[in-house]
Parts: structure tokens; C-alpha cells; sequence
């Protein structure tokens, strides 16, 4: 599974059992000053790295969303 710039998924018990089912076939792809990639605060993500397993330049210190643009990606 591919994940690019995801929001937080689950509390603790579920990330556990994600990373125990899926381990490193999951990547998740950030971006910094992202601004989804720190909501809910509540919850957890499932990447390797503080949630992610590849980090990407920051696009813009003016405008955060367009941190959070697929077409970064592409």
C-alpha cells in the first residue's frame, strides 16, 4: 500500500496491528509543512519515520496546502 501525504489513521493498538500486518509493504510518502499530515491530533500514523517512510521537500514556507499538491508527487 501507497499512502501520500495521509492524515493520522488510528490510535496506538491499531498501528500496532497495521505494522504487524503489513510492515514495510506499507509506504507513506510526506511531504514537510504538510498541513493534513499533523490531523487528527488524536491518532496515530502507520509510516516508519514519525509516520512516514520517505520525506519530501517542503514546496512552499507561504502557502502550506500547496505542501499537501499529488502533483509533487507525480
Amino acid at each position: 500500500m501507497e499512502s501520500y501525504n495521509p492524515a493520522r489513521v488510528g490510535n496506538w493498538a491499531f498501528r500496532t496491528n497495521y505494522m504487524a500486518t503489513l510492515g514495510t509493504r506499507s509506504k507513506v510518502f510526506c511531504r514537510h509543512g504538510d498541513p493534513v499530515w499533523g490531523v487528527p491530533a488524536a491518532l496515530y500514523h502507520v509510516g516508519s519515520d514519525s509516520g512516514c517512510t520517505y520525506w519530501g521537500a517542503r514546496a512552499s514556507w507561504v502557502n502550506p496546502v500547496a505542501n499537501h499538491s499529488m502533483t509533487l508527487w507525480l
